[in-house]
């Protein structure tokens, strides 16, 4: 191969690479498309019946393309050509219109052929064509309060009620976070309160369950001795677990994961301490599993609590980039443990849908969750519902519109049901109009 064609091919692929931030492709029937890493890109999900006309070039400026490699030349418009025609029709070979036929998944290829170089290039995209796609129901648990929203998690998740509820501080996240995985080994679901009394609502709600036995998460300092008194006076079992810190705590939780899984975590999770979000999105399917969480910290006592937890025969994915989990600590566990990786993006929103994209299939279900990344009390109860459904949890931003990519992962998935954690100031009706209208 020349140079000339080397250095155009490296460009090719470059601005292709941009197209996955500079498009969606025009399509009908509201099927949202991307081209996600250039070549071997997802272009969604169709139903039979529907079609979809692609058009590379649009957002692209053609001529910061054409003329990295010569001046005078254009972009020609490619060849189509469909893997399986009994799934997706190449409806118009030159103009890239598609007609979905029959479920599966089908290779589409666009070649490019130029003058000079007169070696071809070829993009392929696949197309996965569902039976029929489904408008999703909308599932709303929003209450007047936080307190009010996960009492209706809890009913929504645990209709037919349970025996165990655990319990933790609705004013802060850390607590109920690392206690998503015990709350699906108790199947128990999370409620939360105030923490100086027991409310009326809440003693309400746990005898409305007809759940026997509470797990307290947290010290006094989060949940008094008040309300653990009171609630021992109306239930057969209260159960606190706590440390001295969040660290300890999580430490304390994950061991106790490991006496009801009766064995110690072959798989752990660890996300910071100091934020929210990284934690939050794990939950569920931490929950799951069964997978212990683990906080990190930028001070190394607090970490040292973490580090006593690690064995050797562990697999540990860090959450989250490095301004939030160091690769100090990274470095370290690497010492410590079988292996180590890392699930990230450009911010919390990416790093939710990366991890739901990294373990999407072991989900039990195409239903999704969607909670705002905005702030944490709505989404408290959520790791343990979405643990018990078995689906990925989503954060979403009241203040944008949803990036395509996460609308694409959605649409892709063809839900049935969207559960919504939170009234219109969580996740608004907007957003549920961009994924449903």
């Amino acid at each position: 191969m020349t140079k000339k064609t080397t250095a155009f091919f490296a460009c090719f692929l470059l601005v292709i690479c941009l197209i996955s931030s500079m498009f969606p492709v025009a399509a009908k029937a509201d099927v949202m498309v991307y081209v996600s890493n250039g070549t071997d890109a997802d272009l969604g999900t169709l139903a039979v019946g529907e079609k979809l006309d692609i058009d590379i070039s649009t957002g692209v400026d053609r001529s910061k393309f054409y003329n990295a490699w010569t001046p005078t030349s254009s972009l020609p418009d490619p060849y189509w050509t469909s893997s399986n025609s009994a799934v997706v029709e190449i409806t118009d070979s030159r103009k890239g219109i598609l007609t979905a036929k029959g479920a599966g998944t089908a290779i589409i290829t666009a070649t490019f052929t130029f003058s000079n170089p007169a070696k071809p290039v070829q993009l392929f995209f696949t197309v996965t064509v569902v039976a029929k796609k489904t408008t999703p129901s909308i599932v709303r648990y929003g209450g007047g309060n936080r307190y009010d929203t996960a009492n209706l998690i809890s009913s929504g998740g645990w209709p037919t009620g349970c025996t165990n509820v655990v319990l933790v501080s609705g004013t802060s996240y850390p607590d109920a976070l690392i206690g998503a995985p015990l709350a699906r080994l108790l199947d128990a679901p999370i409620l939360l309160t105030s923490g100086k009394e027991l409310e009326t609502t809440l003693l309400n709600q746990i005898k409305g369950l007809k759940a026997s036995n509470v797990y307290i998460l947290g010290g006094e300092s989060s949940v008094s001795d008040k309300v653990r008194t009171s609630l021992a006076a109306n239930f057969k079992k209260v159960e606190r677990y706590s440390g001295g810190n969040r660290y300890d705590t999580a430490l304390i939780v994950a061991q106790e994961i490991d006496k009801l899984n009766g064995f110690k975590a072959k798989h752990v999770f660890v996300a910071t301490g100091s934020s929210y979000p990284d934690a939050l999105a794990i939950s569920p399917y931490a929950a799951m599993k069964g997978y212990p969480i683990l906080y990190a910290s930028i001070a190394d006592a607090n970490n040292a609590i973490t580090y006593g937890y690690l064995a050797s025969d562990m697999d540990v994915a860090i959450l989250g980039g490095a301004s939030t989990v160091t690769t100090d600590f990274e470095n370290t566990i690497k010492t410590k443990v079988k292996s180590v990786s890392r699930i990230s993006g450009g911010n919390r929103y990416e790093t939710a849908l990366s991890i739901a994209m990294t373990y999407q299939k072991d989900f039990l279900s195409n239903d999704i969750v969607l909670a705002t990344g905005t702030n944490f009390p709505d989404a408290l109860s959520g790791g343990a519902f979405g643990g018990k459904k078995g689906l990925p949890l989503l954060l979403v931003n009241n203040n944008t519109s949803l990036p395509i990519a996460i609308e694409t992962f959605i649409r892709t998935r063809n839900p049935s049901k969207i559960y919504l954690l939170g009234g219109g100031s969580s996740v608004s009706e907007d957003i549920v109009k961009q994924i449903t209208g």
